[in-house]
Protein backbone atom coordinates (compact mmCIF):
# COMPACT_ATOMS: atom_id res chain seq x y z
CA UNK A 1 0.00 0.00 0.00
CA UNK A 2 0.96 3.53 -0.65
CA UNK A 3 0.95 5.33 2.78
CA UNK A 4 -0.28 9.51 1.52
CA UNK A 5 0.10 12.55 4.10
CA UNK A 6 -3.50 12.15 4.53
CA UNK A 7 -3.57 8.37 5.38
CA UNK A 8 -0.41 8.91 7.77
CA UNK A 9 -2.72 11.49 9.45
CA UNK A 10 -5.86 9.20 9.68
CA UNK A 11 -3.49 5.60 10.17
CA UNK A 12 -2.13 7.10 13.58
CA UNK A 13 -5.92 8.25 14.63
CA UNK A 14 -6.71 4.53 13.89
CA UNK A 15 -3.78 3.30 15.76
CA UNK A 16 -4.69 5.36 18.67
CA UNK A 17 -8.17 4.07 18.78
CA UNK A 18 -7.55 0.63 17.97
CA UNK A 19 -5.19 0.35 21.36
CA UNK A 20 -7.81 2.73 23.18
CA UNK A 21 -10.67 -0.17 22.48
CA UNK A 22 -8.04 -3.50 23.18
CA UNK A 23 -6.36 -2.01 26.13
CA UNK A 24 -7.58 -4.47 28.43
CA UNK A 25 -7.77 -7.62 26.23
CA UNK A 26 -4.09 -6.28 25.36
CA UNK A 27 -2.76 -6.19 29.14
CA UNK A 28 -3.78 -9.81 29.52
CA UNK A 29 -2.15 -10.87 26.68
CA UNK A 30 1.13 -8.92 27.21
CA UNK A 31 2.26 -9.14 30.45
CA UNK A 32 5.96 -10.72 30.23
CA UNK A 33 8.36 -8.71 29.15
CA UNK A 34 11.08 -9.88 26.69
CA UNK A 35 14.43 -11.70 27.66
CA UNK A 36 15.69 -8.96 25.41
CA UNK A 37 14.77 -5.73 27.52
CA UNK A 38 15.70 -8.20 30.54
CA UNK A 39 18.84 -8.03 29.54
CA UNK A 40 19.08 -4.78 28.82
CA UNK A 41 17.87 -3.33 31.96
CA UNK A 42 20.17 -5.77 34.11
CA UNK A 43 22.51 -3.83 32.93
CA UNK A 44 22.00 -0.18 33.79
CA UNK A 45 23.83 1.32 36.54
CA UNK A 46 21.92 1.46 39.49
CA UNK A 47 19.72 3.91 39.80
CA UNK A 48 18.97 5.12 36.36
CA UNK A 49 16.20 7.57 34.95
CA UNK A 50 15.12 5.65 31.97
CA UNK A 51 12.26 6.55 29.59
CA UNK A 52 9.91 4.22 28.49
CA UNK A 53 8.79 5.37 24.85
CA UNK A 54 5.01 3.70 23.76
CA UNK A 55 5.25 2.12 27.15
CA UNK A 56 1.69 0.35 26.91
CA UNK A 57 0.41 -1.13 29.55
CA UNK A 58 3.36 -0.61 31.51
CA UNK A 59 4.78 -4.24 31.60
CA UNK A 60 8.57 -2.84 31.49
CA UNK A 61 8.05 0.11 33.05
CA UNK A 62 7.16 -2.89 35.64
CA UNK A 63 10.41 -4.28 35.41
CA UNK A 64 12.32 -0.70 35.48
CA UNK A 65 10.77 -0.03 39.16
CA UNK A 66 11.34 -3.26 40.13
CA UNK A 67 15.41 -3.00 39.42
CA UNK A 68 15.20 0.36 41.53
CA UNK A 69 15.57 2.78 38.09
CA UNK A 70 13.18 5.90 37.99
CA UNK A 71 11.11 5.25 35.37
CA UNK A 72 9.24 8.41 32.88
CA UNK A 73 6.37 6.06 30.50
CA UNK A 74 4.80 7.31 27.39
CA UNK A 75 2.25 6.49 25.34
CA UNK A 76 -0.71 7.93 23.03
CA UNK A 77 -3.37 5.40 24.60
CA UNK A 78 -5.21 7.08 27.67
CA UNK A 79 -6.48 3.44 28.68
CA UNK A 80 -3.21 1.95 28.71
CA UNK A 81 -1.21 4.80 30.70
CA UNK A 82 -4.11 3.78 33.48
CA UNK A 83 -3.37 0.31 33.29
CA UNK A 84 0.65 1.13 33.81
CA UNK A 85 0.11 3.64 36.61
CA UNK A 86 -2.28 1.17 38.14
CA UNK A 87 0.43 -1.56 38.11
CA UNK A 88 2.73 0.39 39.31
CA UNK A 89 0.56 2.03 41.96
CA UNK A 90 -0.14 -1.68 43.42
CA UNK A 91 3.39 -2.31 43.46
CA UNK A 92 4.03 0.37 45.52
CA UNK A 93 6.08 1.83 42.43
CA UNK A 94 3.79 5.00 42.25
CA UNK A 95 6.97 7.09 43.70
CA UNK A 96 9.62 6.34 41.18
CA UNK A 97 7.25 6.30 38.23
CA UNK A 98 5.14 8.79 36.33
CA UNK A 99 2.93 8.32 33.00
CA UNK A 100 2.29 11.04 30.09
CA UNK A 101 0.44 10.88 27.17
CA UNK A 102 2.15 11.81 23.90
CA UNK A 103 3.56 11.04 20.76
CA UNK A 104 6.45 9.76 20.18
CA UNK A 105 7.35 11.88 17.24
CA UNK A 106 7.05 15.04 19.88
CA UNK A 107 8.08 13.75 23.06
CA UNK A 108 6.81 16.29 25.95
CA UNK A 109 10.05 15.77 27.72
CA UNK A 110 13.31 18.16 28.05
CA UNK A 111 16.15 17.25 26.36
CA UNK A 112 19.32 15.53 27.96
CA UNK A 113 17.21 14.38 31.20
CA UNK A 114 17.80 10.61 30.29
CA UNK A 115 20.44 7.65 31.20
CA UNK A 116 18.66 5.11 29.60
CA UNK A 117 15.44 4.22 27.22
CA UNK A 118 13.21 1.97 25.35
CA UNK A 119 11.55 1.89 22.75
CA UNK A 120 9.97 -1.19 22.37
CA UNK A 121 7.35 -2.82 19.75
CA UNK A 122 6.26 1.16 18.64
CA UNK A 123 8.42 2.49 16.00
CA UNK A 124 6.76 -0.17 13.59
CA UNK A 125 3.34 1.68 13.87
CA UNK A 126 4.50 5.10 12.57
CA UNK A 127 3.50 4.96 9.31
CA UNK A 128 5.53 7.52 7.62
CA UNK A 129 9.74 7.40 7.51
CA UNK A 130 10.03 10.67 7.67
CA UNK A 131 8.23 10.27 10.92
CA UNK A 132 10.05 7.13 12.05
CA UNK A 133 13.20 8.91 11.85
CA UNK A 134 11.81 11.98 13.56
CA UNK A 135 10.91 9.98 16.42
CA UNK A 136 14.31 8.49 16.57
CA UNK A 137 15.67 11.90 16.81
CA UNK A 138 13.41 12.82 19.96
CA UNK A 139 14.63 9.99 21.63
CA UNK A 140 18.81 11.32 20.96
CA UNK A 141 17.39 14.22 21.89
CA UNK A 142 16.12 13.06 25.69
CA UNK A 143 18.87 11.34 26.20
CA UNK A 144 22.01 12.66 28.28
CA UNK A 145 25.38 12.49 26.46
CA UNK A 146 26.37 8.87 26.49
CA UNK A 147 22.86 7.91 27.02
CA UNK A 148 21.84 4.37 26.00
CA UNK A 149 18.76 3.15 24.23
CA UNK A 150 17.22 -0.60 23.58
CA UNK A 151 14.62 -0.35 20.17
CA UNK A 152 13.38 -3.18 18.69
CA UNK A 153 10.67 -3.53 15.42
CA UNK A 154 8.74 -5.95 13.81
CA UNK A 155 11.04 -8.11 10.99
CA UNK A 156 9.25 -8.78 7.60
CA UNK A 157 11.23 -12.30 6.85
CA UNK A 158 8.57 -13.91 8.78
CA UNK A 159 7.13 -16.90 7.45
CA UNK A 160 3.71 -15.76 7.93
CA UNK A 161 4.74 -12.46 6.04
CA UNK A 162 6.15 -14.31 2.75
CA UNK A 163 3.20 -13.03 0.39
CA UNK A 164 4.24 -9.18 1.34
CA UNK A 165 7.67 -10.34 0.79
CA UNK A 166 7.34 -11.52 -2.59
CA UNK A 167 4.87 -8.49 -3.26
CA UNK A 168 7.76 -6.09 -1.82
CA UNK A 169 9.96 -7.18 -4.69
CA UNK A 170 7.23 -5.33 -7.04
CA UNK A 171 6.45 -2.69 -4.87
CA UNK A 172 8.39 -1.27 -1.78
CA UNK A 173 5.19 0.26 -0.18
CA UNK A 174 4.23 -3.51 0.51
CA UNK A 175 6.16 -3.48 3.95
CA UNK A 176 3.00 -1.30 4.92
CA UNK A 177 0.10 -3.77 6.11
CA UNK A 178 -2.94 -4.30 8.64
CA UNK A 179 -2.83 -7.01 11.05
CA UNK A 180 -6.25 -7.78 12.98
CA UNK A 181 -6.46 -8.39 16.27
CA UNK A 182 -9.83 -9.78 17.61
CA UNK A 183 -11.17 -8.82 21.17
CA UNK A 184 -12.53 -11.36 23.47
CA UNK A 185 -16.45 -9.74 22.56
CA UNK A 186 -15.25 -11.20 18.79
CA UNK A 187 -14.74 -7.82 17.52
CA UNK A 188 -11.79 -7.53 15.31
CA UNK A 189 -9.97 -4.21 15.03
CA UNK A 190 -7.04 -3.59 12.17
CA UNK A 191 -3.59 -2.55 13.64
CA UNK A 192 -1.21 -0.78 11.09
CA UNK A 193 2.18 -2.34 10.86
CA UNK A 194 5.73 -1.06 9.01
CA UNK A 195 7.34 -4.00 8.82
CA UNK A 196 11.32 -3.93 8.63
CA UNK A 197 13.95 -5.58 6.59
CA UNK A 198 17.51 -6.36 7.67
CA UNK A 199 19.20 -3.67 7.53
CA UNK A 200 16.38 -0.94 7.50
CA UNK A 201 16.31 0.27 11.39
CA UNK A 202 20.06 0.04 11.31
CA UNK A 203 20.17 3.16 8.40
CA UNK A 204 17.67 4.90 10.33
CA UNK A 205 18.99 5.12 13.86
CA UNK A 206 22.81 6.23 11.99
CA UNK A 207 20.51 9.15 10.02
CA UNK A 208 19.11 9.88 13.33
CA UNK A 209 22.64 10.48 14.77
CA UNK A 210 22.56 7.67 17.20
CA UNK A 211 25.43 5.37 17.37
CA UNK A 212 24.57 1.14 16.82
CA UNK A 213 26.18 -1.00 19.75
CA UNK A 214 24.84 -3.62 18.99
CA UNK A 215 22.49 -4.89 16.20
CA UNK A 216 21.15 -8.18 15.76
CA UNK A 217 17.42 -10.47 15.24
CA UNK A 218 16.04 -12.55 17.87
CA UNK A 219 12.62 -13.85 17.96
CA UNK A 220 11.13 -11.96 14.21
CA UNK A 221 12.08 -8.50 15.84
CA UNK A 222 15.46 -6.51 14.73
CA UNK A 223 16.91 -4.85 17.97
CA UNK A 224 19.57 -2.13 18.15
CA UNK A 225 21.51 -1.33 21.28
CA UNK A 226 22.43 2.11 20.95
CA UNK A 227 23.83 5.28 22.03
CA UNK A 228 23.95 9.27 22.25
CA UNK A 229 27.69 10.55 21.22
CA UNK A 230 29.04 13.06 23.93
Amino acid sequence: MTVTRLDEREIRETVRQTFEAIADHFDRTRYKPWPETIAFVDSLPPQSRVLDIGCGNGRNSLLLGRAGHEVIGVDFSLNLLRIAQDKMASRSLGEVSQFLGGDASALPLRENAFDAALYIATLHHIPSVDERLKSLEELGRCLKPRGTALISVWAIDQPKFEELLEKKKEDPDYADTFLPWTRTDGKVFQRYYHLFEEDELKGLVEKSGLQIENYFKSSDNYFARVRKSG
